[in-house]
């Protein structure tokens, strides 16, 4: 088992799907459409292990955004890496948001999934050494027991 393939597992099981839908409506802001684009998706700044189209209603008006979705098997949760996946999502003008997302496997058949609080382009910020960071806050977890088993995972 590696990471694509974990992340392959949750495309195929819908993992993300319920994730969203279960949080509560505050979470959501207005989610009505989650669809898979693509894994394994190499930029110049960052990789993200997956990303998603999130088609939200705010205001009366439809609005597109993505997830992004880091997966980590062994290897702990770095900070800087979910914020640069996010930065990068949020330069993209066709985009107006951003939801980050890490799932982290930490025990066999077991994975938790941790939904970072949505972010706009209002929400970057300068630090002090000149880079551009966003506030990273988890709005919902959950944790998912695959039965039965799945060999590999």
């Amino acid at each position: 088992m590696d990471e694509q393939s974990l992340a392959q597992v949750v495309v195929k099981l819908n993992v993300l799907e319920h994730l969203l839908s279960s949080a509560p409506p505050d979470v959501r802001e207005g989610t009505i459409e989650l669809t898979h684009l693509q894994n394994n998706v190499k930029l110049r700044a960052t990789e993200i292990d997956a990303l998603y189209k999130v088609t939200a209603i705010a205001k009366g008006a439809s609005e597109s955004g993505l997830m992004t979705v880091e997966v980590k098997l062994k290897d702990p949760i770095i900070r800087e890496q979910i914020e640069k996946q996010a930065l990068s999502a949020l330069k993209n003008p066709s985009f107006r948001f951003c939801i980050p997302v890490v799932l982290k496997r930490y025990a066999k058949g077991e994975v938790t999934a941790l939904l970072f609080r949505r972010l706009d382009e209002k929400d970057v910020a300068i630090s002090d050494d000149g880079s551009e960071v966003v506030p990273l806050v988890v709005a919902y977890s959950a944790k998912y027991v695959f039965e039965p088993s799945i060999k590999a995972l």
